[in-house]
């Protein structure tokens, strides 16, 4: 599962006031929590949610004009929202899902394509979900079953997965009916939130309606919203009772299947709060001898591929970046024998501090990680994997392009951004582009051979392999 490493503006974002405040909110809910002296979860934690949308804290599921997702886009406040996201948003022609009867009861008076979202989900998003979090098989099984039963029974999971099912349509088209009926689920689910908080009632379903909220809101470009919700998330956990008794429900044994799923959806905020791009050039400039490291970090550095060993000599790279990577490494172990369909995420804390290049290089792990992993052919994928983005963001750091230590690396680092897994989610034009830019000036790289060699210097994926061959033979055809 968001100031991030994505450097994009949403909706939310262009001229709008209400980015001020959700900085407000977060900053009043942190004062709130250190007010006389000791600190007191409860206090301020209830009023960290913001409603951007005109939604009223008092409003109910049941539909009346204020609600309406068409009344609201001709509202002086929103139109212009609806207008520029609209025109942003990726979204698909038509809903997937055979609308099937689950039992939600009923679920055609909770909204516009409430039915065939949630359909889509529990038929097509589900068994990715599972996959992704690493469940076996009774862990399967609960999970699902859990989340059925809570979508019976809570409004707020219902119109979280109804949002969320319906921000995961593939990039195919733009349908502004379906990002209306996003907005409205949206809607929904924060006045829930809100309506809860207020009448302090923490519990897991609480829980698992913000872990819905979140990627909803990381998707539509509510950026500014991320440390609120990370802040607001933690300490309802803590008055909960803490890590270790959330999904302690008697719906279904949820249990831990609950935990997972919260750390993933807060790995995702934490991870895009830590590896955001620095409007400062920072780099290390080789002042880290390597002969100064530790004994046991030169011989971490001696498993690295050449490619990464060679930029922790010339003291580009730091040893806070050696966790990270000994992290992936032992991923990769794990997963070796795995059907890459069936292979669980990686994610791996990020500490503070980290340069611009090695905020790059993390994300580039995650995105080859999620290739090549059940997150690789996730209908989600347009939620997580942002590839425009990330390729915005690596032309933004000057270092990159300016020291040949780097040459080698910029070349696997573009490569790995700009061919996810499900090339529909990332525009041709955009792909070529980078990767053109990437070899610019550089007769070398003019035959795949060459390029292949320099991408083996860093974690080569035999299963990206062809796929990476394919889309530089376009573009070196170009060139």
């Amino acid at each position: 599962m968001p100031a991030m490493f994505v450097p994009y503006y949403g909706p939310s974002n262009k001229n709008n006031p209400k980015t001020r405040r959700a900085v407000n909110a977060f900053k009043a809910a942190r004062g709130a929590s250190r007010s006389h002296g000791r600190r007191n979860p409860a206090r301020g934690t209830f009023q960290w949610m913001h409603i951007p949308e005109s939604s009223s804290a008092e409003s109910t599921d049941t539909e009346d004009s204020s609600t309406d997702p068409e009344t609201v886009k001709s509202s002086p406040e929103s139109q212009t929202l609806f207008v520029e996201a609209a025109i942003s948003a990726p979204l698909t022609r038509y809903a997937i899902g055979g609308e099937k009867l689950y039992s939600v009861r009923g679920h055609q008076a909770k909204g516009p394509l409430t039915a065939a979202a949630l359909s889509h989900y529990f038929d097509i998003l589900l068994p990715h979900d599972l996959n992704a979090l690493g469940l076996g098989d009774p862990g399967k099984g609960t999970f699902g079953a859990g989340l059925l039963h809570w979508t019976a029974h809570s409004d707020g999971v219902l119109h979280g997965l109804a949002a969320f099912a319906l921000c995961s349509l593939e990039t195919i088209g733009k349908t502004d009916a379906i990002y209306r009926a996003i907005l409205h689920h949206r809607r929904k689910l924060l006045a829930y939130v809100h309506r809860r908080l207020e009448r302090r009632e923490v519990d897991d379903v609480l829980i698992q309606a913000i872990c819905l909220l979140i990627p909803v809101d990381d998707y539509l470009g509510y950026v500014e919203y991320g440390p609120v919700h990370q802040k607001g998330l933690s300490d309802i956990v803590e008055i909960r009772g803490g890590f270790e008794r959330v999904g302690n429900s008697d719906v279904v044994s949820f249990g831990a299947n609950l935990q997972r799923s919260m750390l993933t959806v807060m790995s995702m905020i934490e991870f895009h709060m830590r590896t955001r791009i620095t409007p400062e050039s920072v780099h290390l400039g080789r002042s880290m001898p390597t002969a100064s490291l530790l004994p046991e970090t030169r011989q971490k550095l001696s498993s690295l591929p050449p490619g990464l060993a060679e930029l922790f000599h010339a003291g580009i790279l730091s040893a806070n970046v050696v966790p990270i990577l000994m992290s992936y490494q032992t991923w990769l172990i794990q997963v070796e024998d795995i059907e890459p369909r069936s292979r669980n995420a990686w994610r791996s804390p990020v500490p503070p501090g980290l340069s611009n290049v090695e905020n790059c290089l993390v994300v580039t792990l995650v995105c080859l990680a999620d290739d090549t992993s059940a997150m690789g052919t996730h209908p989600a994928a347009a939620i997580f994997r942002k590839p425009k983005q990330r390729c915005d963001a690596l032309t933004d750091v000057p270092e990159l392009w300016t020291d040949p230590v780097l040459v080698d690396c910029v070349i696997w680092m573009t490569t790995v951004t700009s061919t996810p897994r499900n090339n529909q989610i990332i525009d041709g034009d955009i792909q070529k582009a980078l990767l053109k830019k990437s070899i610019r000036g550089r007769v070398f790289a003019l035959e795949w051979e060459e390029i292949q060699r320099r991408l083996r210097r860093f974690y080569y994926s035999e299963l990206r392999a062809g796929e990476w061959e394919k889309t530089w033979g376009v573009v070196l055809d170009e060139i």
